[in-house]
């Protein structure tokens, strides 16, 4: 039994050697993180067609460990995000009054219509990080992080483009529709692009997950890949909630002639309930903090039940 605690001793005792590198535990690490997928705004509307796009942020981050395995995020990302939608033979109609002071109503029909709506947001998040046990100053390992970030856009706008409007007008008192004349924005109108942004981008809050592996570049220097995703919790609006807008709206001189047609932003027109998603491939560049925690390392102690039983000496 002596012999057997001998030799359990000293496989340890070289365990613990080959493992020396291991046992040291930033309590904190700073890192600089880029991110890249899919990441959009997401709404209902009852026309067009959505896509979501590729986006991506950059972040700054620092993690405070409370032990070897866990550990708190906080930090700073800019996050972009980005969506189109499309419209084709969009038709609707405006009841308004002419020059002459009677009531016109207003059709018309978009062709081609799209619309690519963009934001820029602030993240900061909250996050309680995990590495494993062998990811010290030199090993590699899982890890994963989840959490909240309060996001904060502080850009929202749109681009529109359309390759025509077709316009008539209607006079229910004679029971005319005409299609001309083009100064009162009643033809064919050719191609249109413009731009804008909303002024109303409201705060939300983003539940988050990512997990990957953690690979050590040299001693405190760490290089993080992994996937990650978030998804908005509450629902923004670009105006408030029981407004809405016009698509068309009629730009007119002085006289009440036309002078050019500016189209409403979808956001705007149908005032959907919008939120954020974006997932991806997450590559982060880390440093350790010089502070540590280690492993009490030594030898294994021989278990008493095989302790040889010490005779009894004269003396006792």
């Amino acid at each position: 039994m002596l012999l057997f605690c001998v030799g359990l001793t000293g496989v340890a005792g070289m365990l613990n050697i080959a493992n020396a590198q291991n046992t040291r535990h930033s309590k904190n690490e700073f890192s600089v993180g880029l991110a890249g997928g899919i990441s959009s705004l997401l709404y209902k509307i009852p026309e067009g067609k959505i896509r979501i796009l590729p986006g991506g942020s950059l972040s700054f981050n620092e993690t405070f460990f409370v032990g070897r395995n866990f550990g708190i995020r906080l930090g700073a990302g800019l996050h972009f995000y980005e969506t189109s939608v499309d419209m084709s033979g969009y038709y609707n109609e405006i009841s308004t009054i002419d020059e002459q002071n009677e009531e016109l109503v207003f059709r018309y029909r978009l062709n081609k219509y799209r619309e690519r709506q963009s934001m820029l947001a602030v993240n900061i998040p909250l996050m309680l990080h995990f590495r494993t046990n062998d990811i010290g100053y030199s090993g590699s390992g899982f890890y994963t992080a989840f959490g909240f970030q309060l996001s904060v856009p502080f850009y929202m706008g749109y681009n529109v483009s359309a390759t025509n409007i077709k316009t008539t007008g209607y006079y229910p008192e004679h029971n005319v529709e005409i299609e001309q004349p083009a100064f009162m924005g009643i033809g064919t109108f050719d191609k249109a692009a413009y731009k804008g942004r909303y002024n109303r981008p409201e705060v939300n809050l983003n539940a988050c997950l990512e997990f990957g592996w953690k690979f050590t570049l040299r001693q405190r220097m760490f290089l993080y890949v992994g996937i990650y995703g978030e998804y908005g919790l509450l629902k923004r609006r670009t105006i408030g909630r029981n407004e809405t807008q016009p698509f068309i709206i009629h730009n007119k001189n002085e006289y009440g002639e036309h002078i050019s047609i500016e189209y409403t932003p979808v956001l705007r027109v149908f005032n959907p309930a919008v939120n954020s998603f974006s997932t991806g491939i997450k590559v982060a560049f880390a440093i350790a903090g010089k502070n540590t925690y280690k492993k009490k390392t030594g030898s294994v102690p021989c278990p008493k039940s095989f302790e040889r039983p010490r005779k009894k000496s004269i003396f006792d």
